[in-house]
């Protein structure tokens, strides 16, 4: 039986699961987050990594899987723009979706007079041609932004961490809850990242191929910034960062971590 998984194009992700494409028990696709938030809204992927907020919404249907989840440890989405500002009350925002983890963190710290919601590599361009008078950045443009003359306003994650003391969690791998493969499932996403830390050279150019940035250092830097621990398995502190951003979304449910044995 094969099962449908979505992945993203972040290095990260098409790092951590470079052999999934070999294996026959997975068809894989590859698109932008959003895309992902709104096929799992509508059912279409039997595992797909999502925004960790869109995941509260979607509690009844898909369980988390505590292997590929990505934290920030006092970073995460960036809101930038050509100047520096502290409010946003009169301003124009970009955002990568509206389900995403980034739009719910600016939601919970700042308002905004308008938003606009495209494709996350847009972002930049939009602030540079005064579509938009900023962004909130994710992926790998976190690196880079400043190349383009624009600046730095806040850091999402740092304002997480300073007021709850915890990693903030982005995005994660979910399952159906009905699949009846959860530990096989899990067991293949456990292997296939411990296949690309043994042997990251090979997963180069397909990281490459897929990612916004092209310097290999760029990507290098993103992939040991966001494949952590956590990612290889949620850690105690880990679980209790999901648990408390579910419960700002006002969605938790307590059965929302599968704790199968997979390892």
């Amino acid at each position: 039986m094969s099962y449908s998984i979505g992945i993203s194009p972040c290095p990260n992700d098409t790092f951590a699961f470079y052999a999934l494409f070999t294996d026959l028990m997975f068809d894989v696709s590859i698109q932008d987050l959003q895309t992902l938030n709104q096929r799992a809204q509508k059912k279409e992927l039997d595992i797909a990594k999502i925004s960790m907020f869109q995941f509260s919404q979607l509690l009844d249907d898909y369980i988390l899987l505590p292997v590929g989840c990505a934290l920030g440890h006092g970073i995460g989405p960036k809101i930038i723009g050509k100047t520096h500002a502290t409010s946003f009350e009169n301003k124009c925002v970009a955002f990568a979706g509206k389900d995403t983890t980034a739009h719910f963190l600016f939601d919970l710290f700042f308002t905004c007079k308008e938003k606009v919601f495209c494709p996350y590599f847009e972002i930049t361009q939009k602030i540079q041609d005064g579509t938009v008078d900023y962004g909130v950045i994710i992926h790998e443009t976190r690196f880079t932004f400043d190349n383009l003359g624009l600046v730095e306003c806040y850091d999402l994650g740092a304002l997480w961490e300073q007021q709850f003391h915890l990693p903030l969690p982005l995005g994660g791998i979910v399952a159906k809850r009905n699949l009846v493969d959860l530990e096989k499932i899990t067991k293949s996403l456990f292997e296939s990242l411990q296949y690309a830390k043994k042997h990251p050279a090979k997963t180069l150019d397909f990281v490459l191929e897929h990612s916004i940035e092209k310097d290999p250092k760029i990507v290098k830097k993103h992939i040991e910034t966001y494949v952590t621990e956590d990612t290889q398995q949620l850690t105690p502190t880990g679980i209790l960062a999901i648990q408390c951003l579910l419960e700002q979304t006002g969605h938790f449910d307590k059965n929302w971590l599968y704790s199968g044995a997979y390892v």
